[in-house]
């Protein structure tokens, strides 16, 4: 993710704090409460959500790819 510099420099500055990132929201959560908003294609958050990788994703595509094959399979 990508957050401004004074951000980065202020947490930087302070090893060890924890920080909240809500990945629906695609927010970093600071300790004072602050939110900073980060960009985070589509993709990667039912990714990230889901707890799988590309090919977790296209696995848990299974049937209806099959399903798709079975209807319109090649001549």
């Amino acid at each position: 993710m990508v957050l401004p510099e004074a951000i980065v420099a202020e947490l930087l500055a302070a090893p060890g704090i924890e920080l909240c990132i809500d990945i629906e929201r695609s927010e970093v959560v600071l300790p004072d409460g602050r939110r900073q908003a980060f960009a985070l294609d589509d993709f990667a958050r039912v990714c990230l959500l889901e707890g799988v990788d590309q090919l977790g994703y296209l696995l848990s595509k299974a049937p209806a790819i099959t399903h798709y094959e079975e209807r319109h399979h090649a001549c």
